[in-house]
């Protein structure tokens, strides 16, 4: 996979040793009441480990590819993009922290991240997941032309209780890039290398 991906505004890379920025971002209740996965709060510790994952534990955790989102003038880190695995489906997650929202970055990273994906990876349907009281991203998946597939409710006490999710779903379409020969994400859950 490259090392960086770039859009006009932003640079999707590797994470680095940014843990400050990382508990900054990701240590704001309205930031994360809406992720399913992140602790709060999220201290230095969340953020060394966040930043030790090597590939091999991302394998472990079935996070397939995750890329920091930075500014495109400064590099400074302003979210999160990932390709997870889940019962044997490829995911979408991102997060930009709230002091960028409104701006389009999420969109912007995330069809950045998306298109990658198709390049590289023989992966032809994404899905995505929500709470559904998080319009903002609903708005980002519908831009991107992800479909709602249904929703269910999970037990989520680290969010305050019951939720209810949203399920998206994208197949990969005409427009995106087509499959490629060859990928480098491996073998793991049906992802041909």
């Amino acid at each position: 996979m490259a090392a960086e991906i770039r859009t006009p505004r932003l640079i999707l890379r590797p994470p680095r040793g940014e843990g400050p920025a990382l508990v900054a971002l990701l240590n704001d209740w309205e930031m994360i009441k809406d992720t399913a996965a992140l602790p709060f709060p999220f201290t230095q510790r969340d953020a060394d480990e966040w930043l030790a994952q090597d590939e091999d534990q991302m394998a472990c955790d079935r996070i397939l590819l995750r890329k920091a989102v930075a500014l495109g003038e400064s590099d400074v880190l302003i979210g999160a993009v990932d390709l997870f695995e889940r019962d044997g489906e490829a995911c979408l997650a991102y997060w930009i922290g709230r002091h960028h929202w409104g701006n389009g970055y999420a969109t912007e990273a995330a069809r950045a991240f998306l298109a990658h994906v198709f390049a590289t990876t023989k992966i032809d349907n994404m899905r995505a997941g929500i709470f559904v009281e998080n319009v903002a991203s609903a708005r980002v998946l519908e831009k991107l032309g992800f479909q709602v597939r249904g929703e269910f409710d999970i037990d989520a006490p680290e969010r305050g209780g019951p939720r209810r999710v949203r399920r998206y779903d994208r197949a990969r379409a005409a427009s995106d890039p087509p499959r490629p020969a060859v990928t480098k994400l491996g073998g793991q859950s049906g992802y041909e290398g």
